[in-house]
C-alpha cells in the first residue's frame, strides 16, 4: 500500500488553515514536505512525480498563507521563491494545474482570502512586507486567473 503521509498532512494543513489555526497548518505542511523528501523521482512504490509536485505546491501555498498570518514575512518570501520560482520556471503548466485543481476542490479559498487581504493592504501595511515578497504575492494572486482551453477561470 502506498504511503499517504504527505497527502494526509497536506489535507490536514488545509483544514487547519480553514480553521485559522496557522501554527498547526505550518506543522502539517512541514510534515508533508518532509514526507515528500523521502521519495526519489524514480521510486516505483511511492507516489508518482506529478502527485509529489502537486502536494509540494499545495503545502508551500498553505505555508505561505500561514507565515503571512503569523507575520513571518522572511519565511513566506522564501517559500514564494520556491513555489513561484521553481514552479513557473519549469513552464510545464504544473503550477497552474495545481491551482486549478485546488480551486475545484475548494482548497484555494483560504490561501486566496489571505493573499487578497495582503494585496489590498487589509491585513498589514505594505511597508512591513519584504520588497521582494510584494511582487511574488501579486504574481501568485494574479496567476489564479487560469486559461483553460475554451474557458477563462478566475476564482
Amino acid at each position: 500500500m502506498e504511503d499517504r503521509r504527505a497527502e494526509k498532512s497536506c489535507e490536514q494543513a488545509c483544514e487547519s488553515l480553514k480553521r485559522q489555526d496557522y501554527e498547526m497548518a505550518l506543522k502539517h505542511c512541514t510534515e508533508a514536505l518532509l514526507s515528500l523528501g523521502q521519495y526519489s523521482m524514480a521510486d516505483c512504490t511511492g507516489p508518482c512525480p506529478l502527485e509529489i509536485e502537486s502536494i509540494k505546491i499545495e503545502s508551500l501555498l498553505y505555508r505561505i498563507a500561514s507565515f503571512l498570518q503569523l507575520k513571518n514575512y522572511g519565511q513566506a518570501d522564501e517559500d514564494c521563491r520556491h513555489v513561484l520560482g521553481e514552479g513557473l520556471a519549469k513552464g510545464d503548466g504544473a503550477f497552474q494545474a495545481v491551482l486549478c485543481c485546488m480551486q475545484l476542490k475548494g482548497k484555494l479559498q483560504p490561501v486566496s482570502s489571505i493573499l487578497q487581504g495582503f494585496k489590498g493592504g487589509v491585513l498589514e501595511p505594505r511597508d512591513f512586507l519584504s520588497p521582494s515578497l510584494v511582487p511574488s504575492l501579486e504574481l501568485c494572486f494574479l496567476s489564479r486567473c487560469l486559461c483553460v482551453p475554451g474557458l477563462l477561470f478566475c476564482p
